[in-house]
């Protein structure tokens, strides 16, 4: 019908112009230049990938370097490091773009013998939208009780109603939600009493939210820098309190429980001079930009948090009730990317859209380290172990990072070693 300002002729004619446009021959014209775009977009992805593939044997990992006898490690970055960043990106778009449909219904409606998580409580941080909403609500189609952990209250219920619609209304009572404001170490342990006097039994803690670049000032109402306190430190916290939970209820049920850490391919970027440095950088604002070093530093950390949970209950014989993953979810279209600078939001309008993974594909990787197959400890990407930089598992730097992250967060207690 026409518009409110616009007579039935001028809609008539607009209509007669835009049918000349899409004429066959426009058309056609369309369709080759698709075609040219489809075509040269996949041969810069394949030619990437084989210059990254001929850089480095498979599996190849950066090496940490020790800069002292007593106070750990150095970042380094592998002279190899940007490229292997980018083949993982673009490998990853270019296997998981044509299947967005697919993933969807897989993430929706799994198979029979995938809905296994039956009697399952799981928290999932960052909730309300992007990757965490999208986990969510892959848990609860497989027959989990999902918790989400939201700063609005708004946006809780209005992801729990989408949840819900995709899942169907049976599953009603199996999504809750409670505040959670990762800018608050406060807030984050109140979350964690919520859920130790609601809900005892949780069994997984899928540690998702996260911010990307500064903010408002860059620092969060405890004085830390924004992305280490939000990205990492809050979760730290979050985790240790509610350990003893998930150790408890792994042994009650005889069904491991999952700690899942997002981390990040920019992981491979994480750079410094070492911990000097990094102890004075951890209490100033955040450099604003998107690409900024403490983000990728703060999934590094995400990993290392995985890693050495998973070594320390190695250590006293418990990763068959507790095991810790983490897990790269890929370049998805989510609103981490809501601080990029002004210059970028044009991107991430009209270009992240179409180029990167749905929040569906990013959600697949992180539920597939429930798969009883994937050993405790792993890094996933595309739902798969992938290789990771050998500073997740630097002794000296993840004895600095608990000690630092204790310190910070109040804990006094090495809890594992307590269990």
């Amino acid at each position: 019908s026409p518009g409110l300002h616009q007579s039935p002729m001028s809609h008539a004619r607009g209509s007669q112009r835009r049918l000349t446009f899409a004429g066959p021959g426009s058309l056609q014209r369309k369709s080759v230049g698709n075609i040219w775009v489809a075509a040269g977009y996949t041969a810069c992805m394949l030619f990437v990938w084989l210059l990254a593939a001929s850089s480095y044997p498979p599996g190849d990992v950066a090496q940490s370097v020790k800069v002292d006898s007593d106070k750990s490690a150095a970042f380094v970055r592998p002279r190899q490091a940007k490229l292997r960043a980018l083949s993982d990106v673009t490998w990853s778009l270019a296997k998981n773009r044509p299947f967005r449909s697919r993933d969807r219904r897989r993430l929706l409606h799994p198979r029979e013998d995938d809905r296994n998580l039956q009697g399952h409580v799981a928290v999932v941080t960052g909730g309300s939208s992007g990757i965490g909403r999208s986990v969510a609500a892959g848990l609860v189609a497989r027959g989990a009780k999902v918790i989400l952990g939201c700063r609005n209250a708004t946006k809780a219920e209005e992801a729990r109603n989408i949840i819900l619609e995709g899942v169907g209304t049976a599953h009603r009572g199996d999504v809750v939600s409670y505040p959670l404001d990762l800018d608050s170490l406060s807030s984050t342990a109140q979350f964690a009493k919520e859920i130790q006097a609601n809900h005892p039994d949780v069994s997984i803690l899928i540690n998702n939210a996260g911010v990307g670049g500064g903010g408002e000032g860059g620092i969060t109402k405890d004085g830390i820098e924004l992305n280490f306190g939000v990205n990492f430190l809050s979760h730290y916290l979050l985790t240790m309190l509610l350990l003893p939970n998930l150790l408890e209820n792994g042994v009650a049920s005889q069904r491991t429980s999952a700690i899942i850490n997002l981390s990040s391919v920019v992981h491979w970027l994480a750079d410094s001079s070492g911990i000097s440095h990094l102890d004075s950088t951890l209490w100033r604002p955040t450099n604003r930009t998107i690409d900024g070093g403490e983000y990728k530093r703060s999934k590094l950390f995400m990993l290392m948090l995985s890693r050495e949970l998973n070594r320390r209950l190695t250590e006293i014989g418990r990763t068959h009730h507790l095991a810790a993953f983490a897990v790269n979810p890929g370049a998805v279209d989510s609103e981490i990317w809501r601080y990029a600078p002004t210059k970028y939001q044009w991107q991430v309008r009209n270009v992240y859209p179409k180029l990167f993974k749905t929040c569906e594909q990013g959600a697949l990787s992180v539920l597939a380290c429930l798969n009883p197959d994937v050993k405790p400890g792993s890094y996933l990407a595309d739902e798969t172990p992938s290789a990771y930089s050998q500073l997740a598992d630097d002794r000296g730097l993840n004895q600095w990072l608990w000690r630092t992250s204790s310190n910070a967060t109040g804990l006094d207690l090495d809890v594992v070693a307590t269990m």
